[in-house]
């Protein structure tokens, strides 16, 4: 079932920062067991947006931060999904600014790559460094530049803008 954004029930519950109601539809949807269920994870809306994507860009809602490592460690999240403008979550969460415990789970998902994360620019040029380093966030910048295999550019692109 889907809103007319293209939304799934999961990418509701993660917009609003619920941690429980997102424990509960993946509860259910695994426990269900489908061969659908990793797809229904990562559904993405009209935009390109995944639950997770949600979960990050809105992370200055209470308990989104939760909500953000939950779906880190399920089974199946794949945390690497670029949106139409080529973002990925983990982008969205230092844009957000969101607090360090969201972007540890995004770089130490289970099958995600931490240095593609931080290495991938959006169609408008931005990086998860980029964003860290506007919002003036050290430790946040710090994390993101202990990853290892970040290329060479990212740092020169910070020198460049």
């Amino acid at each position: 079932m889907r809103g007319f954004d293209d939304w799934t029930p999961l990418h509701e519950a993660c917009h609003d920062g619920s941690a429980e109601c997102v424990a509960l539809l993946i509860g259910a949807v695994l426990a269900d067991g489908g061969a659908g269920a990793v797809q229904w994870l990562n559904a993405q809306d009209t935009c390109g947006w995944t639950a997770l994507h949600c979960a990050c860009k809105f992370s200055d809602r209470a308990g989104s931060a939760s909500v953000v490592e939950l779906l880190c460690a399920t089974p199946g999240v794949d945390v690497g999904v670029l949106d139409r403008e080529l973002s990925t979550p983990l982008l969205y969460a230092c844009e957000a600014n969101c607090e360090l415990s969201a972007v540890a789970a995004l770089l130490g998902a289970p099958g995600g790559n931490a240095a593609s994360l931080v290495n991938q620019t959006s169609r408008s040029g931005s990086s998860a460094l980029r964003w860290a380093a506007l919002n003036r966030n050290i430790d946040m910048v710090r994390m993101l530049l202990e990853v290892e295999g970040i290329a060479e550019g990212a740092v020169d692109e910070l020198l460049a803008s």
